[in-house]
């Protein structure tokens, strides 16, 4: 059953995936700093149905901002945006390296989303 969470008067439904499901981490660098992001499919489907992100900076601006768009992106892939949609969303320079740490997850989720098809 979807659970529901509110804000005010807005009713927003969610997915509910299995307590224990598989995923895969990665390990990436960027600008000196270190990202850890982990894939999580839906066991039922063997979709990608989320993804986690982790600084290693408990605390920091950064690992907040990368665990909040994580979790858009999530609920985002749960109702049904394909992984792919995200790396054309995210700011890249001239040779398509993204810039931020939100493009390397980005880059993470497609690189799993091909080596499912």
């Amino acid at each position: 059953m979807p659970k529901m969470g509110g804000l005010g008067s807005l009713e927003v439904t969610f997915m509910t995936l299995p307590n224990r499901r598989p995923c895969i981490t990665h390990s990436a660098e960027m600008g000196g700093r270190k990202f850890h992001f982990s894939v999580g499919y839906n066991p039922e489907t063997a979709e990608i149905a989320e993804i986690f992100g982790n600084t290693g900076k408990s605390g920091s601006e950064a690992q907040s901002l990368i665990m909040d768009i994580a979790r858009d992106w999530s609920k985002a892939m749960q109702d049904g945006a394909p992984p792919e949609y995200f790396a054309t969303r995210v700011t890249r320079n001239d040779d398509g390296d993204p810039v931020s740490s939100a493009g390397l997850m980005a880059d993470v989720l497609l690189m799993e989303a091909n080596e499912i098809l």
